[in-house]
């Protein structure tokens, strides 16, 4: 354990993550702050998180739509790379999204303004998620106002999410969210709705 965290604290990628956790400790603060065992003011917390998503400006939902734009820009340059590539044999897609995903890590890591609305978004729903996982927010209210939204932006980041997660040795925000899609919000059509499949296996599979 000792060696993971001096790893982590060496990486060149440490001052920005660090950041980006003072900002999800603020919010878990907050959170904490107004905790009541009320359902209504639980209901009441996640419209008010979802408020801030949609309305606060800039938006976070734009963010999160710059970033599913990036994504689909992914995998329209892939599909140009992949030589003689025919869709009707690569029905779920798994050719074309294999080939993608190294070009989404390539374009968020590379692009300061991508990797920007990354961190704004990627903060917002980690702070979701504790919120309901304490009970603070309400879990059927927070899938219907953001369960799509987090979809969205779990498949528009989740090759940088998951490749960061490898590179400074913190592994774990990949299967918080897909926990969170899966068991509350009901998502689990691998070839349908997920750019990035193994996470969603090994949940489904109880290997995560």
């Amino acid at each position: 354990m000792l060696r993971k965290i001096t790893d982590f604290l060496s990486n060149g990628g440490y001052a920005t993550w660090f950041q980006s956790l003072i900002v999800v400790v603020s919010v878990v603060v907050a959170v904490y702050a107004i905790k009541e065992s009320d359902t209504n003011v639980a209901v009441s917390n996640t419209v008010e998180l979802a408020q801030k998503y949609f309305t606060d400006k800039p938006t976070l939902a734009s963010a999160s739509l710059r970033l599913r734009i990036a994504q689909y820009q992914a995998v329209q340059e892939a599909k140009k790379k992949i030589a003689d590539y025919d869709q009707t044999a690569d029905a779920n897609l798994d050719r074309l999204f294999k080939a993608a995903r190294p070009l989404v890590v390539k374009q968020i890591s590379e692009t300061k303004s991508l990797l920007d609305d990354y961190r704004s978004v990627d903060d917002f729903f980690s702070g979701v998620l504790v919120c309901v996982k304490n009970s603070v927010c309400d879990q059927t209210i927070s899938v219907k106002l953001l369960g799509w939204e987090m979809l969205g932006f779990y498949n528009a980041a989740c090759s940088y999410m998951e490749w960061s997660g490898r590179e400074y040795k913190y592994d774990e925000d990949s299967p918080r969210y897909v926990a969170y899609l899966v068991d509350f919000a009901g998502y689990k059509d691998a070839n349908k709705q997920y750019f990035c499949r193994d996470q969603l296996v090994r949940h489904l599979l109880g290997t995560d």
